[in-house]
């Protein structure tokens, strides 16, 4: 080792002795969102932590197995992994023989909704940024990019050609033959319990409260004989099983040596040497475990909202660094490893200590409160958050400036909300605010710039996330909020006449509508008999009326945009609850 690493150094650095080795898992989406509406928000986060726990437990298995620690993971997250090996015959044998098997597995207990594409490239060190001597930076820059793109073409071509002859013809020849009878969430015939659901779904639900909990942790075990009669538990791959315990059942697994791993969850266990620390979003926000709930919560208008959202460009940012600084693995690990501590740790500080709220955008003194919130998944590099709709869109501007102030303004975020009834199936509400995230990376402003962006509610409602702060929040929806707040007797009716004719400027005659409406929203002098409270209202009536016009009469029509959304904010915001109107 002398000789190879020191005095023959720099033909070391050239040799091919590492591999990097990386797998993702397909079929994340359909897996998650495939509930029923009773108990939609548990099931929502007990798949989401299942598939979570699922790569961990995969990541742990084949470190396992080839001897390596925690120490060789570069990356995990979002059903990802990215891992340092070095290159010899055997450990490309077991990676291949061990992934094989995963899919096998799959293959039984999901059939083809999920799977694992894994692949890994030969490289040296110079090509990892690992060199004693820099040399040619920009070409050992380029080599260490296409480490990162081979691994990406090769998982694409293992995606699209999934399973072998024998694998399909193995599909065909299911022996299952009873399809009287399927799962009530899921929709599989197979592997049933009496309830009408499958093994894997009827186990989801029964740890869906352990995993919401702060303080449980989960052990796998190879063997599930040894747990008492009803215990939930979870098959992993390859045939292990997850179960979740206080720290007290903790301990006697680990005295009667009954545990393959143990995973803790955002703390330490004093005693459970062998446990290893997972950072989790898990923000739940106490007592409010249905959509129903979360509806309630809401401050107007009863609806929820869904954030989605991921940072822009993170690929680039991995193998290329920022503002051209040299790259290597240890910063890319480095990296990897403060993402994964914003996203998983950071995140449930901002939705437990809430500072941006609709209902008081103009107060001096920020009181931090809890919000109604709860994470689905967050890690890696995206988030989805369902709660009520005035929290999640203060929880998006607080996400947004922790994470430009946590980066130093080197990666930004673009996001897509949809609004909803809490019946809305949750499917629909996933895809749609998927579909609005996506228009979001879409967004270039004047100036070129591209993503780090907002849309709300709707395609047309795109902003970039300075415009939607600065222009449509503290200008727009401000002002409209003081003027209706001052004026008390001017009605709802005035602001929707307004939309309207916002929405429809094509035509002509509407801005002179649109003007002649904003002259009968001059306060009556005949009714306020307070001179002092006359002038204040005549005052912020004079700015209300002069900025409203100046908006609609824009060309490029993006202050119509803003103050159309800005509307539209308020008016939920002050809508009064269904049950006020009721009477209850």
């Amino acid at each position: 080792y002398k000789n190879e690493l020191q005095k023959n150094a720099k033909t070391f650095y050239e040799k091919q002795a590492f591999l990097m080795f990386s797998m993702d898992i397909s079929g994340i989406q359909d897996f998650i969102y495939t509930i029923n509406s009773k108990g939609a928000l548990k099931g929502l986060r007990s798949r989401s932590f299942y598939l979570e726990i699922m790569l961990e437990n995969i990541i742990d298995e084949i470190l396992e197995k080839l001897e390596y620690s925690r120490t060789n993971l570069i990356y995990s997250g979002g059903g990802h992994a990215y891992i340092i090996f070095a290159n010899t015959k055997e450990i490309k044998n077991t990676i291949d023989i061990f992934i094989k098997g995963v899919n096998k597995w799959f293959l039984e207990y999901f059939n083809t909704s999920l799977y694992i594409a894994a692949s890994y490239v030969e490289c040296s060190a110079n090509q990892l940024g690992m060199r004693s001597n820099k040399g040619n930076d920009e070409e050992n820059h380029e080599e260490y990019k296409n480490i990162f793109k081979s691994l990406s073409n090769n998982i694409s071509i293992k995606k699209s050609n999934r399973y072998s002859s024998g694998d399909i013809l193995k599909l065909n020849e299911s022996s299952h033959e009873d399809h009287s009878r399927e799962c009530i969430i899921c929709h599989r015939s197979d592997y049933l319990t009496a309830e009408d659901k499958c093994d894997i779904c009827s186990n989801l639900e029964g740890m869906s409260q352990d995993i919401i909990n702060k303080n449980s942790f989960f052990v796998v075990l190879s063997d599930d004989s040894m747990l008492e009669k009803g215990k939930a538990r979870i098959i992993l791959p390859v045939n292990r099983y997850l179960v979740a315990c206080g720290e007290n059942d903790g301990k006697k697994y680990i005295k009667n040596e009954k545990f393959v791993r143990i995973y803790s969850k955002n703390r330490w266990y004093e005693g459970l040497k062998y446990s290893t620390k997972l950072w989790v979003g898990d923000y739940v926000p106490e007592g409010k475990y249905t959509f129903e709930d979360l509806v309630k919560s809401s401050t107007g208008i009863e609806r929820l909202c869904v954030l989605r959202a991921d940072i822009d460009n993170l690929g680039q940012a991995f193998v290329s660094g920022f503002k051209n600084e040299h790259v290597s693995l240890s910063r890319v690990a480095t990296f990897s490893r403060k993402l994964s501590i914003f996203f998983k740790k950071h995140i449930n500080y901002l939705l437990e200590n809430g500072e941006f709220f609709l209902d008081s955008v103009d107060r001096t003194e920020k009181d931090k409160k809890k919000r109604n919130i709860i994470i689905v998944y967050s890690g890696g590099d995206d988030v989805f958050l369902v709660g009520a709709w005035d929290d999640v869109i203060g929880a998006s501007i607080d996400i947004r400036n922790a994470f430009k102030c946590f980066s130093q303004n080197t990666l930004t975020i673009s996001a897509g909300i949809g609004i909803y009834p809490d019946k809305y199936p949750i499917s629909a509400m996933a895809r749609e605010s998927g579909d609005l995230e996506d228009e979001a990376k879409k967004y270039k402003d004047k100036n070129g710039n591209e993503k780090n962006a907002l849309t709300l509610f709707s395609e047309k409602f795109t902003f970039s996330w300075d415009e939607f702060i600065d222009k449509v929040i503290n200008e727009k929806y401000k002002l409209i909020k003081e003027f209706f707040e001052k004026n008390n007797e001017r009605g709802k009716n005035f602001l929707y006449n307004l939309l309207d004719y916002i929405r429809n400027t094509n035509e002509k005659i509407n801005i002179a509508r649109f003007a002649y409406l904003l002259s009968r929203m001059e306060p009556d002098e005949k009714k306020l008999k307070n001179q002092e409270l006359l002038e204040e209202q005549k005052a912020i009536y004079n700015r209300f009326k002069k900025n409203m016009y100046s908006w609609i009469k824009e060309k490029d029509g993006a202050s119509r945009k803003e103050l159309e959304i800005a509307i539209y904010l308020y008016v939920y915001l002050t809508r009064e609850k269904e049950s006020d109107r009721d009477g209850k």
